[in-house]
């Protein structure tokens, strides 16, 4: 400071997860913002529901941002697109979701990537060029009998499946790998 005496940091207050899980996941994103996946609920909204299991908290002063209120199950995974979008996964029906980073008022209804109810989709990774990368158990609608533990699909439109990527991803013995946790690079 310029009187030579430090500051203080920002005063964070808790918001007290009570749930059977609570925390599992936390990002950043380019704009000072923390947000924060589980099971759990934080509190309620400007409007008296819920703040649970996916809050948006100021890296500045810890408040829980009460206005953003996506109301989604548990969260297991979450990444950005750099364009105002989240994507997400978790327990509403193992599909990941895009919501959007400035109102949160709920998931995008427009993109479902066509997985079956059988893939479970543990770890998301955008890559900066429009596409999502999904890992876990992903199985296509299409073709539910041939699940992968990874999958590219759209960032925008339905989320489209991309036919054409399909990494050969299996264990020596042939038996359905679990992909946790993924991360892209600079170049995508």
């Amino acid at each position: 400071s310029a009187t030579g005496v430090p500051q203080a940091p920002p005063q964070w207050h808790s918001f007290g997860p009570e749930a059977s899980y609570g925390t599992l996941v936390l990002a950043l994103d380019n704009h000072g913002f923390l947000y924060v996946g589980g099971a759990f609920q934080a509190g309620s909204d400007n409007q008296g529901r819920y703040l649970e299991n996916l809050v948006k908290v100021s890296c500045a002063d810890g408040n829980v941002d009460q206005a953003w209120n996506p109301q989604v199950d548990s969260i297991s995974a979450i990444a950005f697109d750099g364009d105002g979008h989240l994507y997400a996964s978790g327990a509403f029906g193992n599909d990941p979701v895009r919501i959007s980073t400035e109102d949160g008022q709920g998931v995008d209804p427009a993109w479902q990537p066509a997985i079956t109810v059988a893939s479970q989709v543990t770890a998301i990774s955008f890559n900066g060029t429009g596409s999502v990368f999904l890992g876990g158990t992903i199985c296509p609608i299409a073709s539910p009998d041939s699940c992968s533990a990874i999958a590219k699909v759209s960032a925008t439109g339905s989320g489209e499946l991309d036919p054409e990527w399909n990494p050969v991803f299996l264990p020596p013995d042939n038996d359905s790998t679990w992909v946790n946790a993924m991360q892209t690079d600079a170049q995508g």
